[in-house]
């Protein structure tokens, strides 16, 4: 019997690749300076934050649902699953 409040494997794999791409943002000022990056170039690591934090809830009870992610959501996940997010030629 399933439980209305698991998550599917769908949804897990989401909040993972959310999880990196939080990870992600978060210790990239720990390898380069942030000092240095324009407000577009942070507003990108910003996004990453906030998309991912977005996966994260995908599927719990009152979270987001996949239809909330805009087009530019849906083109930044795919950009970092990829591994071609590029703050510095943003």
């Amino acid at each position: 019997m399933n439980n209305q409040y698991e998550v599917t494997q769908r949804n897990a794999k989401l909040a993972t690749i959310g999880r990196a791409m939080m990870t992600f943002s978060e210790d990239y000022g720990k390898t380069k300076s942030l000092g240095s990056l324009t407000d577009s170039q942070l507003t990108v690591l910003n996004r990453l934050t906030h998309v991912g934090g977005m996966l994260t809830k995908i599927g719990v009870l009152f979270g987001p649902k996949e239809k909330d992610l805009t087009k530019s959501d849906l083109e930044l996940i795919a950009k970092f699953a990829k591994k071609d997010v590029d703050i510095l030629g943003v």
